[in-house]
């Protein structure tokens, strides 16, 4: 997309600023539960003092602050033949697929907390 079709668009009304804001609310509501069991688990039921735990929830948002602009202009001005996104998605699910599958065993393990419906008790 060029500057030219960009300059053309008229400004964004208040109350479409509004509804953008109101989309968001969900995710920001997401985030703070999510890192607030998170909080929660780790200084509670695993037993790490808090400072700790803030302190890694507090790098890894610096990283994901440092990190998510540098991929946005990097998926940008991405040219392929799959389009500017589509091979940072290949690319993620691949990542993903080499974490989750080890980890699968360890999973489907403690899942179950005792015997599963196909075993015979």
């Amino acid at each position: 997309m060029s500057s030219d079709a960009t300059s053309n668009r008229p400004p964004l009304t208040l109350s479409s600023n509004i509804f953008y804001g109101v989309g968001s609310i969900a995710f920001g509501v997401h985030i703070m539960i999510l890192s607030s069991m998170l909080m929660l688990y780790y200084n509670q039921v695993v037993g790490l003092p808090a400072a700790w735990v803030g302190a890694a929830i507090m790098i890894t948002l610096i990283f994901d602050a440092i990190c998510d602009p540098l991929i946005g202009e990097w998926s940008d001005h991405t040219r392929s033949r799959w389009g500017r996104r589509h091979p940072f998605m290949y690319a993620s699910r691949s990542a993903n697929r080499m974490v989750a599958k080890p980890s699968a065993p360890l999973l489907e393990r403690n899942a179950g907390g005792g015997a599963s419906a196909a075993e015979p008790v």
